[in-house]
């Protein structure tokens, strides 16, 4: 930690003009706003790693040498977007352990008011969240899914402990605020601000009383709202006293919307003075400005639609042609062999006539073992070209569900079928595939299921950055979680293999950003028929 402290303060020292990159000088903003942020110990691996790449930058910077440096950079504004993505992903995952947090620092500043006794317990409490919390981030950041469940409730029972203690400090406060908020006339001035603080106050009041055991989800609002009244009924009191200050408080609310008017185009301006516009033509024109904005998106969504309709229709039109042709080529060929084959025939029996007696069994014998194979040969033509028509309009039919960004389809010469899935991300770290990713999913069961009677590989791959433990495991819990979704899609689950190779099975280099992209991928392979 020291060393992190003494590069940390090293790179915000350092002059900007002095490094004469420009890669340097967009990243050392990003780099201080980063450390200064609260929500950077739910990355702290992710942060290290950003800080290390950045002093590497600055190193190569100082040896001239340009290419390392603009690899460095890169790599630590990738390090940094997994730092902001992963703590967003754990205020999200955990909203009520993060909520409950941020209220037990925003009550520390009650602590001191706290008996002896109960200062001694919140302390030692804080210490046994601080010490759980950075492994309870660790294990998330590690992808030790498992183990975070438990450490979670334990951190929610320990800060709803904490806050219990401050209640009763909460409720004394907010008491005598709303005694001089009374005194303040505020039940008569701001009687909606002190009637929410009064019930907010009754809530407090049963948690500390032991009346319910639910802890208010806001503890300091009674103190808060109490505190406002209060101000709310002294101000009121000295504009009562002041002339023209509620002519004031009038214009103001009018310039303000004036103003709200001007920007959704319903304000007037009669005689150079400004008129003042009812609650209800607002409301009215927000709601169709909202109304624009829907339709919009709806005629954008029926042009797309639309689009691709044309465009299914062109590839089957194209189809229904190619059809057509391959049929007319077949019927083509059948003929062409027919009569070659009647020549060839009419040829040898002829031959076989003009020869001796004795040797017309053996001729004849020879002529129709040959006329046999051929026809044999000709009816294994035609079979083959049914299958190859079969599999041609299975491939066709398999491709035409899909866009050429939505997936990359490869047909092998073992007959195999791999559908490498472009349209799929995940977030960094995550296995969930999102509820919009549910219409692309059903065409890849309804293309899997064109092909029922093969089985299918389901292949996870990521590049090469973390432990290659690590990746294998995401790569397979990926892979397990696109197997789950396409059963539920309707493929039989015993088709279906999900494997995880993580990093070792590379398609680009991992050295750039482009390549690692292509390497973070998930292929499903259409096995060949057995």
């Amino acid at each position: 930690m020291h060393n992190r402290a003494y590069l940390i303060a090293l790179l915000c020292a350092a002059p900007i003009n002095a490094w004469g990159n420009s890669c340097l000088e967009a990243l050392q903003p990003r780099i201080t706003q980063w450390n200064h942020n609260a929500n950077a110990i739910y990355a702290p691996q992710a942060s290290n790693k950003a800080m290390a790449l950045y002093g590497a930058a600055m190193i190569a910077h100082e040896r001239a040498m340009d290419e390392d440096v603009t690899i460095a950079c890169r790599q630590a504004n990738e390090a940094l977007d997994l730092a902001e993505n992963t703590a967003e992903y754990f205020q999200h995952s955990y909203p009520e352990l993060f909520k409950l947090r941020q209220s037990r620092q925003q009550l520390d500043i009650y602590t001191n008011e706290l008996p002896p006794q109960d200062r001694d317990t919140l302390a030692q409490m804080d210490q046994q969240a601080e010490k759980l919390l950075p492994k309870l981030v660790y294990a998330l950041e590690s992808g030790q899914l498992n183990e975070a469940p438990a450490m979670v409730q334990q951190l929610k029972k320990i800060y709803q402990v904490a806050i219990g203690l401050t209640i009763p400090v909460i409720t004394n406060k907010a008491g005598q605020y709303l005694a001089s908020a009374r005194g303040a006339n505020a039940d008569a001035f701001a009687p909606q601000t002190y009637n929410q603080a009064k019930q907010a106050l009754i809530t407090l009041e049963k948690y500390n009383f032991g009346q319910t055991h639910i802890l208010p989800e806001y503890p300091d609002q009674a103190l808060i709202l109490a505190q406002r009244a209060m101000e709310i009924g002294q101000k009121v009191r000295g504009w009562r006293r002041e002339p023209g200050s509620h002519e004031m408080l009038w214009l103001n609310n009018l310039d303000l919307r004036f103003d709200l008017a001007n920007r959704l185009g319903i304000a007037s301006n009669a005689h150079g003075i400004k008129n003042d516009t009812p609650n209800d033509d607002l409301i009215a024109a927000v709601e169709q400005l909202k109304t624009e904005i829907v339709t919009l998106k709806n005629d954008h969504a029926h042009a797309i639609e639309a689009l691709n309709a044309s465009h299914r229709q062109e590839l089957a039109d194209q189809l229904e042609t190619q059809q057509q042709q391959l049929q007319t080529l077949k019927n083509q060929q059948i003929t062409e062999l027919k009569e070659a084959l009647k020549h060839k025939f009419d040829r040898e029996i002829e031959s076989v006539n003009i020869q001796a007696k004795t040797q017309f069994d053996e001729a004849q014998a020879k002529a129709l073992a040959e006329k046999a194979q051929v026809e044999a040969t000709a009816k294994a033509l035609e079979e083959k070209y049914q299958r190859d028509t079969f599999e041609q309009r299975r491939q066709n039919k398999l491709k035409g569900l899909f866009t050429e960004d939505e997936v990359e389809i490869f047909i092998n010469l073992d007959s195999s079928i791999l559908i490498r899935l472009k349209a799929l991300a995940f977030a960094p770290g995550r296995t969930k595939i999102e509820d919009n990713q549910a219409p692309f999913f059903k065409r890849l069961a309804d293309g899997l299921n064109i092909y029922s009677n093969r089985n299918v590989q389901i292949e996870g791959h990521t590049d090469s950055d973390g432990e290659i433990r690590d990746n294998q495991q995401l790569s397979l819990k990926r892979a397990e979680a696109v197997q789950k979704y396409l059963i539920q899609m309707g493929v039989e689950a015993t088709r279906l293999k999900a494997l995880g190779y993580g990093e070792v099975k590379p398609i680009a280099s991992n050295e750039f950003e482009k390549g690692k992209a292509m390497n973070r991928r998930i292929d499903i392979i259409i096995e060949k028929y057995q």
